[in-house]
C-alpha cells in the first residue's frame, strides 16, 4: 500500500526519498519532499469501514521523536495517508486530534 501512495504522490509533484525506512530504530512507511520541498514522514493507514484509522499513543510518540530529530536539520511535517480502496486522504497529523 505505501508504493501506491509514494506513486500517487510523485505524479503530483512530491519527491520519494525513502521507503519502510529505519530511523532510530523506528520503522517509517515513506519519507518525501512535498511540492515545495518540505521533508514529510508519512504513516500510511488503511481507511476502515469506519472512515476511521487509529494510531496507537506508542507509536505516535515514535513517529513524533524521529520528526524532532530529522528537525534538527531542517523543517519536517508528519503525515497520516489514509487509503480506502482508490481513495486517498493526506492529512496532518493535528487533524487527528481534531474530534
Amino acid at each position: 500500500m505505501e508504493w501506491q501512495v509514494a506513486e500517487f504522490l510523485c505524479r503530483n509533484g512530491w519527491t520519494k526519498l525513502f521507503h519502510d525506512a529505519r530511523v532510530m530504530r523506528v520503522q517509517v512507511d515513506l519519507i518525501m519532499r512535498d511540492p515545495r520541498g518540505l521533508l514529510t514522514v508519512i504513516e500510511v493507514k488503511s481507511d476502515g469501514a469506519s472512515g476511521m484509522a487509529h494510531i496507537p499513543r506508542r507509536q505516535m510518540g515514535r513517529l513524533m521523536r524521529v520528526c524532532g530529530f530529522l528537525a534538527r536539520w531542517e523543517p519536517v511535517e508528519l503525515r497520516l495517508a489514509l487509503v480506502a480502496g482508490r481513495r486517498l486522504r493526506l492529512l496532518p497529523v493535528d487533524a487527528l486530534t481534531a474530534r
